[in-house]
């Protein structure tokens, strides 16, 4: 039965589906395990009576019963082979063997209640977007803070949002060297997160000012048509500048379904596990330079079925076809968590700047993304960019390139998850580098910064404004 389950119907599975490589490995990995196994003595006398039970006085009863003499030694002897079976069991059976054991089937249990969840969940639940009912409050603003608190405040090297300051600037709201900051790709990020649509419309209006900035969602549903990604799970946005044609930005929504969840590990689990181990190893640094190497072997495991509904597949092809288009010529990406890790990953394939907002890394698995050799490590450190929340365990996983900025985190200790809030992450970046005109986010003074300053002749305090926008229903 062992044989049957544990060999056959994977290894026949395995070659059914056409992955020969797994195939070959499996069959040799698992050649090598029977014959550890069934070679061992200790399994040999478990079938036969271990040595253990060789030494009782009641196994030589049954022995001389059975009229097998020859089975029965001396005290010493018996005493000696049980001594002996308890170190070689010991050794085959410890308990760093025991602990292992344990933790893969607690990580396959979890997958498996992950994947059930994603299957009832259903497809089209999975795939539609959140509306988090963002308020923003006009009429506030907040100035930068006096010290030097995030030298990347502002952006620049191709980063402009050119259309985002058209209005602003002539009315001196702001300033002309600041045409794009950090706010502008948290802002970005969080819309990834709310419906599509009027929702979507409503908050890049207030945003930009009305008209600047379009949701371009046609586009997106076609080309999911186009490419055969109807039933993809993976949400994101394709946002266009009318008075700068040429520029677009996509945004990829963050983790909030099973099938997210399940896109995370399949790309950043290997990185993970081996950056545990690396810390684990005594001088485990120096193992630095060929985890990546490590990564990749482990892997390429993966077949071409599971390859072709990975996230970054067809978010790859997506900006392929913009860039085919031809009208976009300066493109940039952007996301929050796993968004912000699949616009790291599609800006370094791509050649276009990617900006991630508590965004995993893609250092140590960059030579595991299809095709290979798309995503180097001179791409990650030129064209990629991750704001990092002190405190925030995602962007932990894997590691960073060069260019990143850590931002403070003013949330409890205790409350490890709130440093991977999003619209945390918009206020702090808000509240160091100054509004610049852009309207304020009404739960920045939740997450306990100081309320805005009144400007442009505002009357009412920045509460009363927040509680009219919210009676109001500004965002439906």
């Amino acid at each position: 039965m062992e044989i049957v389950f544990f060999f056959l119907w994977p290894f026949i599975y395995l070659c059914r589906s056409k992955n020969a490589v797994t195939a070959v490995l499996f069959f040799f990995l698992s050649l090598f395990s029977l014959l550890r196994h069934y070679l061992n003595p200790v399994v040999i006398l478990t079938e036969l009576g271990t040595f253990g039970n060789l030494g009782n006085r009641k196994h030589k009863q049954n022995a001389l019963l059975r009229g097998d003499l020859a089975d029965v030694h001396t005290d010493n002897e018996w005493k000696a082979k049980s001594r002996l079976s308890e170190i070689v069991s010991t050794i085959s059976s410890g308990k760093v063997r025991t602990f292992w054991s344990i933790f893969y089937m607690l990580l396959v249990l979890f997958f498996i209640v992950v994947a059930t969840a994603a299957v009832a969940k259903g497809t089209k639940t999975a795939g539609s977007t959140a509306n988090e009912r963002l308020i923003f409050s006009s009429g506030f603003a907040y100035e930068p803070q006096p010290h030097l608190q995030y030298p990347t405040c502002q952006l620049k090297k191709g980063l402009d949002i050119e259309s985002n300051d058209l209005g602003l600037v002539a009315s001196g709201e702001v300033a002309d060297s600041a045409r794009t900051g950090l706010i502008d790709f948290g802002f970005l990020a969080n819309v990834a997160y709310v419906d599509a649509g009027e929702h979507t419309a409503f908050l890049l209006d207030k945003w930009f000012g009305s008209g600047e900035a379009v949701e371009q969602e046609d586009m997106v549903n076609s080309f999911k048509k186009e490419n055969g990604f109807e039933r993809s799970v993976a949400v994101y946005k394709f946002i266009t500048f009318p008075s700068d044609p040429q520029h677009g930005i996509i945004t990829i929504r963050g983790t909030q379904t099973p099938w997210d969840v399940m896109a995370d590990a399949q790309i950043w689990l290997a990185a993970g596990l081996f950056q545990g181990l690396r810390a684990l190893l005594p001088a485990g640094t120096a193992w630095t330079g060929i985890l990546h190497t490590l990564i990749r072997f482990v892997t390429a495991l993966e077949t071409e079925n599971i390859k072709k509904v990975s996230y970054y597949i067809e978010i790859g092809e997506f900006v392929q076809s913009l860039q085919q288009n031809g009208t976009y010529t300066n493109l940039q990406v952007t996301g929050h968590s796993l968004g912000g890790g699949l616009a790291l990953i599609a800006g370094a394939q791509n050649s276009i700047p990617g900006i991630g907002l508590s965004a995993p890394n893609a250092m140590l698995s960059r030579e595991t993304f299809s095709p290979r050799g798309s995503v180097t490590e001179d791409k990650l450190n030129q064209l990629t960019f991750n704001i990092i929340p002190v405190g925030d365990l995602i962007p932990m996983l894997d590691d960073t390139a060069n260019l990143y900025q850590n931002i403070r985190c003013l949330a409890k200790p205790n409350n490890f998850t709130s440093c991977h809030d999003s619209q945390r992450s918009l206020c702090e970046m808000m509240y160091s580098c100054g509004s610049w005109g852009r309207p304020v986010p009404c739960e920045c003074v939740e997450y306990e910064y100081d309320a805005p300053t009144p400007v442009n002749g505002t009357t009412t305090s920045f509460a009363e404004s927040c509680k009219q926008g919210r009676q109001e229903g500004e965002l439906k």
